[in-house]
């Protein structure tokens, strides 16, 4: 379809993110402004924006529920900005942070994502993994690595929405 770009490859570099997950019916607009506060309030330079679904503990409390993890990349040298370099309290989240290798991902760009959401972004989801099942996971065992998520980046390119979908392929560095 018109608004999928090719299936590329991209190298995300290692990376510190401040970080946190919320719980609902919607938790993406919830997390995000958060942790947009977070950088406002903190004054906080921030390079680089992903979220991702986190998969939750489905008892009957939480059957219709959803969560979603919220990163900030940010320079190391934003850490004299706050309370604390590991973990800390805002707004009644605890903000983590963490270190997150450099990862070889595919990515898919969708634009306008949010214009029909359920088609676009999920058709995104079933393209980018479809072709990844038939190139690159074909033969191969997958193995599961740590800090290494499916994230989903939304941008301003050219005066338009997009959302790039990231699958990660191989990790790049044993440093981070």
């Amino acid at each position: 379809k018109e608004y999928y770009s090719d299936i590329s490859y991209e190298i995300i570099d290692s990376m510190v993110v401040l970080s946190d997950t919320a719980i609902g019916r919607e938790p993406e607009n919830k997390i995000m402004t958060v942790m947009n506060k977070l950088a406002k309030a903190y004054q906080i330079s921030v390079l680089r924006t992903f979220g991702f679904d986190i998969s939750i503990d489905r008892s009957e409390d939480v059957t219709e529920l959803r969560s979603y993890e919220y990163w900030l990349s940010v320079d190391k040298a934003e850490y004299k900005k706050l309370p604390n370099t590991t973990i800390f309290e805002f707004e009644g989240f605890d903000i983590i942070i963490k270190n997150i290798p450099s990862y070889r991902y595919a990515r898919l760009r969708i634009e306008d994502p949010f214009s029909d959401p359920i088609e676009r972004i999920g058709g995104g989801w079933r393209r980018l993994v479809g072709w990844l099942e038939k190139y690159d996971f074909k033969d191969s065992g997958i193995v599961k690595c740590d800090n290494a998520y499916c994230l989903e980046e939304i941008k301003c390119v050219g005066g338009m929405i997009v959302l790039d979908i990231y699958v990660p392929l191989a990790r790049v560095d044993a440093q981070y």
